[in-house]
């Protein structure tokens, strides 16, 4: 019989006791404000193995599989369809009622406060959350699939493992920032054969700065104008780019001249249309391009730190 337990002060004591008490698996607890509040939580060990045991019964009765989004519909007997098959048939398979529109908000509820492995399991993630917790984690997953950042590759890799797919399948410049090398300068030649006339995009440089890998990233777009666009993505989620600031530079040497921007690499869980989108990057128009090219050679700056707010 499991031992009733509270809580006091942060450590779990016998009922009948004032010894500290060891937690046992399977131990009843009851966790106890004792200040001046009065709330009180029971709760117990066994309740998130419970939950999925209720979620294996709460499958549909056509796909067998428990329902994945928000809406789970039920027959008048109270057989549950996901929302997927509900469209398919007009009878409950099992007892040939018609259906309508009935949906079971109580299996709704219950399958919101059970946790579920996320989607990206398959590539290796274990991480499993409630579903609402889970729809935030799965944009930013490690194991999310992005595509590869070489212009002629159309694999979709999970990005934990898109560095080693890269070093694999890619013949990518590579560089180090270190307190010698302060500026990594990333350079395309013969570029006269492309501004205003083709549209080939050009390749990246990998990066390697405090143990963590980024790529410079130029890339072109043609409507409605022709732009260069210049970032650094970073193999990490946004939450970890927050530990770090860039700085990307043109400079011209017919004006003295210089452009710049400086942010927070960008994660490549993020779309490059996204980016542009919202301007985390330098954008330059390609007319204006041909002044900071110096005998027909664009040189790119990139300077990466550690940012110490």
């Amino acid at each position: 019989m499991a031992k009733k337990r509270k809580w006091v002060n942060g450590e779990p004591k016998d009922l009948n006791s004032n010894k500290r008490a060891n937690l046992n698996d399977g131990d009843d607890c009851m966790i106890v404000n004792d200040g001046t509040g009065d709330i009180k939580e029971n709760t117990r060990k066994g309740s998130t193995r419970i939950l999925e045991e209720v979620e294996d019964e709460l499958h549909c009765v056509i796909c067998l599989e428990t329902p994945e989004n928000d809406y789970v519909y039920q027959c008048d007997n109270g057989h549950i369809l996901c929302s997927a098959c509900h469209t398919k048939v007009t009878y409950c398979p099992l007892c040939r009622v018609k259906l309508g529109k009935s949906r079971n908000l109580a299996v709704e509820k219950i399958l919101s406060k059970c946790q579920e492995l996320c989607k990206y399991g398959e590539h290796g993630c274990t991480i499993k959350l409630t579903k609402d917790a889970l729809k935030a984690h799965m944009d930013i997953c490690k194991y999310k699939p992005v595509k590869c950042v070489a212009w002629i590759c159309k694999k979709k890799i999970p990005m934990i493992e898109l560095l080693q797919h890269v070093n694999d399948e890619h013949d990518f410049s590579k560089t180090e920032q270190t307190l010698r090398v302060k500026h990594i300068r990333v350079s395309y030649i013969n570029m006269s054969q492309h501004l205003n006339i083709s549209r080939a995009q050009f390749s990246q440089t990998l990066i390697a700065f405090d143990e963590t890998n980024f790529f410079s990233f130029a890339c072109r777009t043609f409507e409605p104008k022709r732009r260069w666009n210049l970032w650094l993505y970073m193999i990490n989620t946004p939450e970890a780019c927050k530990d770090y600031i860039y700085t990307v530079k043109i400079s011209g040497v017919e004006y003295n001249e210089e452009l710049s921007y400086t942010g927070q690499p960008v994660s490549l869980l993020i779309d490059k249309n996204e980016i542009i989108r919202s301007s985390r990057c330098l954008t330059v128009d390609e007319d204006a391009i041909q002044r900071f090219c110096n005998n027909d050679r664009l040189t790119i700056y990139f300077h990466i730190r550690q940012n110490v707010n």
